[in-house]
């Protein structure tokens, strides 16, 4: 059966990371006006230093649709000074590894409010594995929010999934990935490179990865265009076609940069090393200056996929058939308006600006 509008409520758990909240908060904005805003409650987990970011998106909805927020104490952690509780205040090479650990300390607040709320679904941030294991507990389904394209979960799984260790020399590959290159051990992910087999954190966080790929549902924050054979290619790993890419989301540095800066960085990072890996500080420089001259082939492919990413989230483009194709209760056409403020900035690159202008009324329908 499906939970008809008036029934469907959501708990929703970003993650306290600006990359990951920021689109996150975005999706849940949209969510919100392709539902018509009466169609289910929301309620977002979130701790008490974290709980201003919400600012924009609260206020904008207060007077149509109250968002309830679910706020916890932020677990205390050894290695987590008391106040900080967000990745941007910590070490840049522990921030995401302690973070996480930290966060599985909610498992049972978040397990003690199901005992009074009715909620139909989480949504909840791919760093967030071990609410997997609560969803099954309580009853729901789980999707994961993923704000970082299909590639980069596909890489992403593939080494949790085979566990590739160091050796002298070693480049590791991710047999099955289309067009996926060779990385060497000091480019693939330092959360799993800290990974130490028996090791209680080690095991929590590949614990997590393992329970993303046992979710209901994925949804993506990329667009046909641009990754469209990652889609499929995680529809088939997975094993069914419950993948929904659903953007582009908005990006926090878009406030700060013109179209032509953000053309110029992306086209820096195809020039230095490629669109995979994130070139060091040297090297993106010098592929900085390159870029900005005229005539560059790479430059019209950059335009090209910004043109691309509009489409995507029109009416009738990819982004949008994605999900149209799974909603079965339609809700009414909404524009997307845009929030004026820091978190929903309006300016910058357009095929951004404009993000996930898609219908997200497949949340409002979930199956059960």
């Amino acid at each position: 059966m499906a939970i008809s509008s008036k029934e469907a409520h959501i708990l929703v758990f970003p993650y306290p990371a600006q990359g990951h909240m920021i689109s996150f908060l975005d999706l849940i904005h949209n969510l919100i006006i392709k539902s018509d805003r009466r169609s289910l409650t929301v309620t977002i987990v979130v701790t008490p230093k974290n709980l201003h970011l919400l600012n924009p998106l609260l206020s904008f909805h207060q007077s149509s649709f109250p968002i309830e927020t679910l706020i916890l104490p932020f677990p205390s952690h050894p290695a987590i000074p008391a106040g900080v509780e967000n990745t941007k205040d910590l070490p840049a090479h522990i921030a995401f590894k302690v973070m996480t650990e930290a966060l599985g300390q909610l498992r049972n607040p978040i397990f003690d409010w199901f005992r009074t709320h009715r909620a139909s679904a989480m949504i909840t941030d791919v760093f967030l594995g071990w609410t997997q294991d609560l969803a099954c507990e309580v009853g729901v389904k789980r999707f994961v929010f993923c704000p970082m394209g299909a590639m980069a979960l596909s890489v992403i799984y593939s080494l949790w999934r085979d566990l590739p260790r160091q050796e002298a020399n070693r480049v590791v590959s991710c047999n099955g990935i289309p067009n996926c290159p060779e990385f060497p051990w000091s480019q693939i992910s330092g959360m799993y490179r800290s990974y130490i087999e028996g090791e209680s954190v080690g095991e929590f966080i590949k614990e997590g990865f393992t329970g993303n790929i046992k979710s209901w549902g994925l949804i993506v924050n990329t667009f046909s265009a641009l990754e469209g054979i990652y889609v499929d290619h995680l529809m088939n790993e997975l094993g069914h076609d419950r993948v929904w890419a659903v953007g582009p989301t908005i990006a926090e540095f878009q406030a700060l940069l013109s179209n032509e800066q953000m053309t110029a960085i992306a086209l820096a990072l195809e020039i230095s090393r490629g669109a995979n890996v994130v070139p060091d500080s040297i090297e993106l420089a010098k592929a900085l200056v390159e870029s900005t001259s005229e005539n560059r082939v790479a430059r019209e492919r950059v335009m090209k996929l910004g043109r691309a990413a509009v489409e995507a989230i029109k009416d009738g483009g990819s982004s949008d058939k994605d999900l149209e194709l799974s909603t079965r209760t339609p809700a009414k056409k909404a524009t997307r308006p845009h929030l004026a403020s820091p978190l929903f900035p309006m300016s910058g690159f357009h095929a951004v600006s404009l993000a996930m202008e898609s219908s997200l009324t497949h949340f409002v329908s979930l199956s059960i």
